[in-house]
């Protein structure tokens, strides 16, 4: 279809351009008959003919004759039209003909034409059309950024047709995708959508559902920064809904998205039907290995309440039994827990919880069951049926790098607490960053039991060496001239790895000493959890990740920092976004660790429960997303889920997204909080 549009629009523009008419001279507009071509041959088709079929050339009055009638995929017939055509008329012939030379792939001959069109006399739409047809030859020759640059002044077009511009924006979604511009290629394929019929409307929603699937973790968050709109939001969820819920859920799903997206376009029962959507895994039977009674028990409470919480909202009408294993705190029984839940019949196990439980169950025993470790899974352990999901500081770190690159900086310095967590996650930082391309021109550690820390900074920012070059140059020149020492001007920015009472001092500090005009950049631990403008004042404009459970917040922090914690009830509902309708969504439901370190651990719970049917399909297919209602993840082939940040900032104190609608909450007292153990 895409190939004949162009021959009907150009067409029709021979009875509507200024020309050198060789009708004759009648009082009533020429009469157009449309003929099969096969039946001008003498062949009969009982069938109406087809505007794909023909293209019909009008020369008066009388019916034409074979000889008016050209094949739409006959280019040479068309060819040898515009050289008998006058040269006003020649362009509605050159331009259906460039058409098919690019379909039958001869592009040399598509270039000859082209480069009869340029010296003929257009008007607005043909000179569309013709550019419209340059950007196909481009794509066709692997020209795609060339392409991207002509389509999208093309797109915008005053002149362009509705009948031509989803052409338009199909080859430009095309090139995008090819130039791995899939966010942008998704937000073309959106803005195309509501320029076709039915027919071609669902299967253009099909893809848009297929390529948002297909989104890694940072190109969908470039979809949402850069569109922030409804429309995107509902095709995000969506396309969530439909590849990530089973059978059972998939239909209370659709209805609460269509409840908060009440005027979207998209069709899901017709998508469903040419998409079929996901079939995730089942379980009877889960098994909850934790260590309640242990060192770690308030952080394994925190993960089971959040587990159960997600169980207990489970729509469907087969939810799993779960049994729960206290394992206790020798990480050497977990085995024998193990093979207990295997013996009582679990289907998927759960845990165990901490990096030493999970390396010495898959050292000792070999997992019988699909299991999700609470743990990394070191990459000398992974197994096909084994998965893992932790709060890991290095993945937060990692992350960190690539956002500071994408920001466009190259050059970082590393600032850290002298621990083992401070060193896990500064060469975490360092191995990223360095990776991608950036440079590291330092790596520093800080003690962490100190308040003043202004020695430490000034060697760290090169002031110490700025201060020693004055003291020489006054001894030599033997004068006390005027003096302004200054940092070193080769820093983009600062990653700082401490936790939130550290920042806290540490932050001032920095700008005191000549970085308050550099980025600085932070893991989630640079946020304590519970919104304190009184002391978080000072780490305003520093930008740190966190999942989205922690930085969306009460209502009345979003509206102002001014805003009373006592004013502040209730949460916006996992599909609810910037602008939703309130009364069209429960409310979301307060965690019991709200405003506690231990509430990232409830949500990583809640998530858990929520992943299991998914992870066979996410691990197959990394670039796929679980949109959950605490956090993102994506699943890697290594089996271990890494959960994908929502970036914030503090704002007069306050954490506030920096780009989303939503805003936060949680706590962290001990430089190294349980959770970066597990």
């Amino acid at each position: 279809m895409l190939r004949l549009i162009p021959i009907f629009l150009i067409a029709g523009l021979a009875a509507c351009t200024p020309q050198q008419s060789t009708l004759p001279d009648v009082q009533e507009p020429p009469t157009v008959v449309a003929i099969n071509a096969n039946e001008a041959d003498g062949e009969s088709d009982a069938s109406e003919p087809t505007e794909e079929e023909v293209i019909v050339i009008t020369t008066g009055l009388q019916e034409p004759d074979a000889a008016d009638i050209i094949a739409v995929d006959d280019p040479w017939r068309l060819v040898e039209r515009a050289d008998k055509a006058p040269i006003d008329q020649a362009a509605t012939f050159l331009l259906p003909a460039v058409s098919a030379f690019i379909d039958a792939e001869q592009y040399s001959l598509a270039q000859v034409q082209i480069s009869r069109l340029i010296n003929l006399p257009l008007d607005a739409i043909q000179q569309d059309n013709l550019a419209l047809q340059v950007a196909r030859l481009r794509i066709a020759q692997g020209e795609h950024a060339a392409a991207v640059n002509q389509l999208q002044q093309l797109r915008f077009s005053s002149s362009l047709t509705d009948t031509l511009r989803p052409d338009v924006l199909l080859f430009l979604a095309d090139s995008q995708i090819a130039l791995g511009r899939s966010a942008d290629a998704a937000s073309t394929l959106i803005d195309r959508d509501q320029w076709l019929n039915d027919e071609d409307r669902i299967a253009n929603q099909i893809r848009i559902v297929e390529l948002i699937g297909s989104l890694d973790p940072l190109s969908l968050s470039i979809l949402q920064e850069t569109t922030r709109n409804r429309l995107t939001e509902g095709w995000i969820v969506l396309s969530d809904v439909l590849r990530n819920t089973s059978d059972g859920q998939r239909n209370l799903e659709l209805q609460r998205w269509r409840a908060i997206y009440r005027e979207h376009p998209a069709k899901p029962n017709a998508i469903i039907d040419g998409f079929g959507g996901v079939s995730p895994q089942q379980f009877g039977q889960l098994a909850l290995l934790l260590p309640l009674t242990s060192p770690f028990g308030q952080a394994a409470k925190a993960f089971h309440d959040g587990f159960m919480a997600s169980h207990a909202q489970d729509p469907s009408l087969n939810r799993p039994a779960i049994n729960l294993y206290d394992i206790g705190e020798d990480p050497f029984l977990t085995a024998f827990y193990y093979q207990a839940a295997v013996n009582e019949g679990a289907e998927f196990v759960v845990g165990p919880l901490g990096n030493k439980a999970v390396s010495s169950l898959l050292t000792s025993y070999t997992a019988e069951l699909p299991s999700l470790m609470i743990g990394e899974i070191p990459p000398e352990q992974v197994k096909p049926n084994v998965y893992g999901i932790s709060l890991s500081p290095e993945q937060e770190a990692q992350q960190v790098a690539r956002r500071a690159y994408s920001d466009g900086h190259r050059q970082a310095i590393a600032f850290r607490v002298d621990s083992a967590w401070g060193q896990r996650v500064a060469t975490a930082f360092a191995k990223e960053w360095q990776a991608i391309g950036g440079v590291l021109l330092e790596n520093r550690s800080f003690p962490r039991d100190i308040s003043d820390y202004s020695r430490i900074i000034q060697r760290l920012l090169g002031i110490d060496k700025s201060v020693a070059r004055h003291r020489l140059i006054d001894a030599q020149a033997g004068s006390n001239l005027k003096f302004n020492p200054r940092r070193r001007n080769d820093v983009d920015f600062i990653f700082l790895a401490a936790n939130a009472g550290q920042s806290r001092l540490i932050v001032p500090q920095l700008r005191f000493f000549q970085a308050h005009n550099l980025p600085l950049y932070a893991t989630s631990y640079i946020y304590s959890g519970k919104p304190n403008p009184a002391v978080d004042a000072d780490l305003d404009k520093v930008i740190f990740g966190d999942i989205d459970w922690m930085i969306r917040s009460d209502p009345a922090q979003s509206q102002s920092p001014a805003a009373s914690e006592t004013d502040s009830e209730g949460v916006q509902d996992d599909l609810q976004l910037a602008n939703t309708d309130l009364e069209s969504v429960p409310p979301f439901e307060r965690s019991p660790y709200h405003h506690t370190s231990l509430d990232r651990l409830y949500a990583l719970g809640f998530e858990s429960y929520r992943l299991i049917p998914k992870l066979n399909v996410l691990r197959n297919d990394d670039w796929q997303q679980h949109l959950g209602k605490t956090m993102r993840i994506s699943v890697g082939p290594d089996g271990n889920a890494n959960r994908e940040l929502v970036w914030a900032t503090f704002d007069q104190g306050l954490p506030t997204p920096l780009f989303s609608g939503t805003v936060s909450r949680q706590e962290e007292t001990s430089e190294e909080p349980s959770a970066s153990s597990l």
